[in-house]
């Protein structure tokens, strides 16, 4: 009986998705498309501001103005909120901690709640969505394109920005595991011969090619961070290290080699050489590991 339920159910989603598609077609301005996108990045740079300064309160020396910084934070909503929560739910003296957790607890549902992913479908010609949702800074998941829509996730902050843009958003799921269990049950439909008429539950995006590459970093040329970034490495990842250079296993995206370099750049780290996997590696290792 519950499996039926949960079929109906899938059945029932996959209807509201074909009538949303048939009840809505796109049609963007692309010059008031990219204003709103240079107002979005406006308010998000104030807001960016705003949020640095209150950074500096929760990690400030005085008990008091940390104190008061809860208060302020408690007030906050965003990607960036849970990030700072964390300054202060660790920080050192006690009765601040405690009355962070008391605060922190009080909204953790609703931060999580927000920071989870839907399946969302935008009225946006795939044509120009990748270029504006980059522009725009937009933390997306695209999974596939057409003429006047795309398919994809992301969250609520994610969903409420896209509206700032004057895009329609029609949640076709309200979690991936939501979406995973009606893709389950419209597959055993299936398989056991009941097809349905109604269109499937959208398929995930296409898993993209990795390459896997060996990195050589000069640690005498390290430099500071840029603003926004922290000189981290994974150290799992370190293959040797000497008092001047440090080798570094990497498995990236295929597409996506500049902004791997970029990323690095931003963090400080100077890039001497790139080896083409192990056996690439292990032929030039001497030049800067010798036995």
């Amino acid at each position: 009986m519950q499996v039926k339920i949960k079929l109906i159910q899938s059945i029932l989603i996959a209807a509201i998705f074909l009538s949303i598609l048939g009840g809505k077609i796109a049609a963007y301005n692309t010059e008031d498309l990219a204003g709103r996108v240079e107002d979005l990045l406006q308010e998000e740079e104030q807001k960016e501001i705003e949020l640095k300064a209150l950074e500096e309160m929760l990690k400030d020396s005085d008990r008091a103005v940390r104190s008061k910084a809860i208060e302020e934070l408690s007030r906050v909503d965003g990607e960036r909120a849970k990030q700072l929560w964390q300054i202060v739910l660790n920080d050192q003296d006690k009765g601040v901690k405690k009355n962070a957790w008391e605060h922190y607890d009080k909204l953790r549902e609703d931060l999580d709640r927000k920071a989870l992913h839907r399946v969302i479908l935008i009225h946006i010609p795939g044509e120009v969505a990748q270029d504006i949702f980059k522009k725009a800074s937009l933390d997306i998941i695209l999974w596939e394109g057409k003429d006047s829509f795309v398919i994809g996730e992301g969250s609520a902050y994610t969903i409420e920005k896209l509206k700032k843009l004057g895009c329609d958003v029609d949640v076709l799921y309200s979690s991936i595991s939501e979406w995973q269990e009606a893709r389950k049950e419209y597959e055993i439909s299936e398989e056991e011969g009941r097809p349905s008429e109604l269109k499937p539950p959208p398929e995930p995006p296409r898993e993209p090619e990795y390459n896997f590459k060996i990195m050589i970093f000069d640690l005498t040329k390290t430099g500071e961070p840029a603003e926004g970034y922290t000189q981290w490495l994974d150290r799992e990842s370190i293959m040797m290290k000497n008092n001047r250079y440090l080798a570094l296993e990497s498995l990236y995206p295929k597409d996506h080699f500049p902004e791997l370099i970029e990323d690095f750049k931003q963090r400080g780290f100077y890039i001497v050489e790139i080896f083409d996997g192990t056996e690439d590696f292990l032929k030039n290792r001497e030049r800067y590991f010798p036995e």
